[in-house]
């Protein structure tokens, strides 16, 4: 296993790393590997670029040109990393929402996403609306994400938070959201947190 990157705050109880791989089938490979302990494991998956690989769907006006499909091998990896974790530890994020419908088709992107959640048994496992680049400006759909984390956490003063997201130019801060929720865990609730981030390079 290749750790990239590697951060934390003197003062603050969390870690960041960075695994770089080719493709969500590959972390969640990774993820099947890892030894957790007695730590309860919470995962974000993204969804551009990593359950939907085609790259037309990020861009403006030209993502109406394709219909976001998530890929057999995508979806039967996902289905196992579900089965693996436990269906309350696995929840989808995203910045976008359903009403952005000009510039892209974000209504049929979450569409296909809530279909494979309803494939895999989940409910309410789909966070939308996130400003992942400023955080605290989306702090109420922060809240609902780190309510969901607290019921994986449970009585736990520990948490693996991990995360599956493609790697991409224009947010190159990739540790700012996710360190953002484990501060907000370890100064609200005292959990000590270790963030794993598997980036898919294709």
């Amino acid at each position: 296993m290749v750790i990239e990157e590697e951060y934390s705050e003197p003062g603050e109880r969390l870690s960041y790393s960075e695994i770089p791989v080719s493709s969500f089938t590959e972390s969640v490979e990774h993820i099947k590997r890892e030894d957790f302990g007695d730590s309860p494991v919470f995962c974000l998956v993204d969804i551009d670029g990593t359950l939907i690989v085609n790259p037309l769907v990020k861009l403006p006006i030209l993502s109406h040109l394709t219909k976001p499909t998530i890929e057999e091998d995508v979806e039967a990896s996902f289905l196992e990393l579900v089965s693996l974790l436990g269906e309350g530890n696995v929840t989808l994020i995203t910045n976008r929402n359903e009403w952005e419908k000009f510039l892209w088709n974000s209504d049929e992107v979450l569409a296909a996403s809530t279909s494979l959640l309803q494939k895999a048994g989940l409910k309410d496992s789909l966070v939308t609306t996130l400003n992942r680049q400023i955080p605290g400006l989306s702090r109420k759909r922060c809240d609902t994400l780190l309510s969901k984390i607290h019921l994986s956490v449970g009585e736990s003063n520990r948490l693996r938070l991990l995360a599956v997201e493609d790697h991409s130019f224009i947010s190159p801060n990739r540790n700012h959201f996710l360190e953002y929720i484990a501060k907000r865990l370890l100064r609200d609730s005292g959990v000590d947190v270790e963030i794993t981030n598997y980036v898919i390079r294709s």
